[in-house]
C-alpha cells in the first residue's frame, strides 16, 4: 500500500434496528453481502448463515455448510470470509463468488486453506462443491492462524495468515 491506507470501508451495512442473533455457535467470521440487506455469519465449525439487517435476528437462513472439511482444534476453524466486490452485480462474471479462509486436516497434518466458492445462481444459498482451492499451506505445531480476509479498494483480496506459530515461517508463503 506504500503507506496509503484507506480511510474507511466503503460498503458497510447499517442496521435499521438493533437485534440479537440467536442460535449460533462460535461465530468467527462475518461479512456484509454487497448490494443486499444480508449479513453473513460463519461458525467456527463450518456452518454459514445469513440474516437480514432489516429483520429482528430471528430469520437465520442456511447459506452453506462445509463442516466435513473444517478442522476446529486449537485456534482453528473458519477464520475469515469475504464477498467479491462485484458480488450481486447482474451480468458480471464475479457476481456469485465469495472467499473463505479456514483450517482443514488430512488426518495427519493441518493446513490453512483459502478457497473461492460460488453461490447458486438466482438463490441465497451457496454450493459447497464449488470450492476452488487458491492457497493451501501446512501449519506449524502451534497457534496463530490469522484470519483477516478482505477486499481492498484496489480490488485485490488480502489475507492475514499470522505467523503460524513458527517465527521462522512467518514470511513463508510456499
Amino acid at each position: 500500500l506504500n503507506g496509503n491506507f484507506p480511510s474507511a470501508i466503503e460498503s458497510e451495512i447499517q442496521l435499521t434496528t438493533p437485534f440479537t442473533a440467536t442460535g449460533f455457535s462460535a461465530i468467527l467470521a462475518t461479512a456484509a453481502e454487497p448490494a443486499s440487506t444480508r449479513i453473513h455469519f460463519a461458525e467456527r465449525g463450518g456452518g454459514f448463515y445469513w440474516l437480514s439487517s432489516t429483520g429482528n435476528g430471528s430469520d437465520r437462513t442456511v447459506f452453506m455448510n462445509i463442516s466435513g472439511r473444517v478442522w476446529t482444534g486449537q485456534d482453528s476453524g473458519v477464520l475469515g470470509m469475504a464477498f467479491h466486490p462485484d458480488y450481486n452485480k447482474s451480468g458480471n462474471p464475479n457476481r456469485n463468488f465469495f472467499y473463505v479462509y479456514y483450517v482443514t486436516s488430512d488426518g495427519t497434518d493441518e493446513f490453512i486453506r483459502l478457497s473461492r466458492f460460488t453461490r447458486n445462481e438466482g438463490t441465497n444459498t451457496a454450493d459447497p462443491n464449488s470450492e476452488s482451492i487458491l492457497i493451501e499451506q501446512v501449519l506449524g505445531p502451534t497457534l496463530h492462524r490469522g484470519g483477516g480476509l478482505q477486499f481492498g479498494n484496489d480490488g485485490f483480496l488480502y489475507l492475514a495468515i499470522g505467523d503460524l506459530g513458527w517465527t521462522t515461517q512467518s514470511q513463508n508463503i510456499t
